[in-house]
């Protein structure tokens, strides 16, 4: 068999994004622009975002909402992607250069990635603050009721008073009233002679 000998051919392969983008026919898939609206956007966004996310967090510690909190973190998530979105469209606006050939293009999908690791990460903490949360609400009612705690749904008071209209009832000495185990409620009194 012969060899096949093939004579070296060149071709120009402009991808300067900066200059000419009319050069090259790649997709850029969803969310690719390179005009100011949509970094403007971004910035807009981001100051909301972290507005809002500042006024649920301390509105959440001031009126001890568990519930704000929480969601002031995933205000925090979508805060810091938004501005790693911007830190990646500022550097990647930057020309390329002799050791970076293709410029930082890349940061806008590292910085993707950084989102999606670091929402993954939020989304943990908060669900673990949840069951946190939660677990603590069955230990606190637990030891309530191995204490025989009056249960939270009764005011002992109104209880002494509503006895003390019965007729022949002069005093209540001793009113105890605890719960034995969930929905079963226990009540003893003393009554004078």
């Amino acid at each position: 068999m012969g060899q096949h000998q093939h004579a070296p051919h060149h071709h120009e392969h402009n991808h300067d994004h900066a200059k000419n983008h009319s050069a090259h026919d790649h997709p850029h898939g969803p969310g690719h622009h390179h005009g100011p609206n949509n970094k403007a956007g971004q910035m807009i966004a981001f100051i909301i975002t972290t507005g809002i996310m500042l006024l649920e967090f301390f509105g959440g510690l001031i009126s001890s909402s568990l519930a704000l909190v929480s969601d002031s973190g995933h205000m925090l998530s979508d805060s810091a992607a938004l501005a790693m979105s911007l830190l990646a469209m500022w550097l990647a606006a930057k020309p390329a250069s002799s050791n970076k050939s293709y410029g930082f293009l890349r940061l806008e999908i590292l910085a993707a990635l950084f989102n999606g690791v670091s929402l993954f990460v939020i989304s943990g903490f908060i669900n673990a603050l949840l069951i946190l949360k939660s677990a603590w609400g069955v230990i606190r009612w637990s030891v309530h009721i191995l204490m025989e705690g009056t249960p939270i749904v009764i005011d002992a008071g109104k209880v002494k008073q509503t006895l003390l209209t019965i007729q022949g009832v002069r005093d209540v000495h001793d009113l105890h009233i605890w719960t034995m185990t969930s929905g079963r409620d226990s009540l003893t009194q003393k009554f004078p002679s």
